[in-house]
């Protein structure tokens, strides 16, 4: 008895975990082919080097729609104040590329800064987390 309630419990996660797929995105059914919609940034991280307190800098994140449906950017979160963002309102076709671009306002920052920016999409179950890093020296 123990012995078929075990089997039983992995037959119901393999059925569970495969229908789901390793990506996140649920699949249409067993045996049928979603059309997705998937998000690709060509960089994650832009390190924007040694800046001086009170600079402001800009940098964009390119990213490509690599999926079959229109990508749309529904929202994107600074994790501080000091980052502003702007990005596409309008979906973007399949194939075709677009950029969030972040302007980093570096006054009343000292020392190593790591500012990150969450994407949520169409693309991904989960946001994506951009990430920028700079080295704020003060200014004399």
């Amino acid at each position: 008895m123990k012995h078929n309630f075990f089997i039983y419990i992995t037959f119901l996660f393999v059925i569970i975990y495969g229908c789901t797929g390793r990506t996140g995105k649920s699949v249409a059914g067993i045996g049928g082919e979603q059309d997705s919609t998937e998000i690709v940034f060509t960089k994650e991280i832009h390190d924007l080097g040694v800046i001086t307190s009170g600079e402001s800098v800009k940098c964009s994140f390119e990213f490509f729609n690599n999926g079959k449906n229109p990508l749309l950017i529904q929202q994107v979160v600074a994790g501080c104040g000091c980052t502003n963002v702007k990005f596409p309102k309008k979906p973007i076709s399949p194939k075709q590329k677009g950029t969030i671009e972040v302007t980093f306002n570096s006054t009343g920052r000292q020392g190593h800064q790591r500012k990150t920016i969450n994407v949520i999409s169409n693309g991904s179950e989960m946001p994506i987390m951009l990430v920028i890093i700079a080295n704020v020296e003060p200014n004399n």
